[in-house]
């Protein structure tokens, strides 16, 4: 909660900067997309799950580096190899809330990305048990600016966290492609 607080002040902080100072430009949008999750727990052998994700997301712009709050679910269905009772049929329910860092890569007509970011991911087995715990994600993408205010973008990215569940390490390995909309403040 500490790191989502202090990013939160770094947005605030970034906002009470004027913008004809610093070039920069607000944005805020929402994302739909697919998760594809591999979990991996010592002893169970999952099998990968497809599922849909939404998500919202705000940030700032400078130049050519950006700023991202992000914030995304998905549920996916515990799929298991070999029927392995307490594990057998179950959802995780997960999401990830955090802060990316883009830096934009000078190409003209579309602006394409790198971005790296750390947060809080959480997951609820349902029947079995839930956690939270930080990590990194990492991934790119491309914006098409549709005009001054609008931009449709297409990201992926890769997550990996590890969680304690049931008194044991899940691994949860997702990779998430997005598309959405961005409409920019200024």
């Amino acid at each position: 909660m500490r790191k989502i607080l202090l990013a939160s002040m770094m947005l605030i902080l970034a906002a009470a900067t004027p913008a004809s100072v610093s070039g920069q430009s607000f944005f805020f949008g929402g994302q739909l997309g697919l998760s594809i999750q591999k979990p991996s727990l010592e002893e169970v052998e999952f099998s990968t799950d497809t599922t849909y994700l939404y998500g919202v997301f705000a940030g700032i712009k400078f130049s050519s580096l950006a700023l991202e709050f992000n914030y995304f679910q998905a549920a996916h269905d515990l799929e298991l190899q070999e029927l392995i009772d307490p594990w057998a049929d179950r959802e995780i329910n997960y999401n990830y809330v955090g802060l990316n860092l883009k830096v934009f890569l000078p190409i003209p007509l579309l602006d394409p990305y790198l971005t790296g970011g750390y947060g809080t991911y959480r997951a609820k087995i349902s029947g079995i048990d839930k956690d939270a715990n930080d990590g990194f994600n990492i991934g790119a993408g491309i914006e098409l600016r549709l005009g001054d205010h609008f931009a449709l973008r297409g990201e992926g990215k890769y997550h990996r966290v590890k969680l304690n569940i049931d008194q044991r390490d899940l691994k949860l390995g997702d990779f998430t492609i997005a598309v959405g909309i961005t409409f920019y403040l200024f």
